[in-house]
């Protein structure tokens, strides 16, 4: 992953596997990440200038809350405090 992201060098990656799989991953490749307890955005991280973000997997999940908080995080600056990135409650689902 590190090397696509040199070679490639987006500026955004988006993870949508959750940290329960992400996370030993990433702590196997000693990729330090702040975890948040939230339901939309569960971790965010830098890979030099990328923007990382871990979302859960979407399946069987309301999506808009999660969108709107992928939407949000990927706008710069990527801001790393929780109220910044989750959707204020009361979204209908679609």
């Amino acid at each position: 992953m590190e090397l696509e992201i040199e070679h490639w060098r987006p500026r955004f990656v988006l993870i949508m596997s959750g940290v329960d799989w992400a996370g030993p991953l990433f702590s196997e490749l000693g990729l330090g990440f702040t975890y948040l307890d939230s339901d939309s955005i569960q971790a965010v991280f830098r890979l030099a200038d990328t923007k990382c973000v871990v979302v859960p997997h979407p399946q069987g999940k309301r999506e808009r809350p999660i969108i709107d908080a992928v939407i949000t995080a990927a706008a710069p600056p990527l801001m790393f405090e929780v109220e910044h990135i989750v959707p204020e409650s009361g979204d209908q689902p679609r």
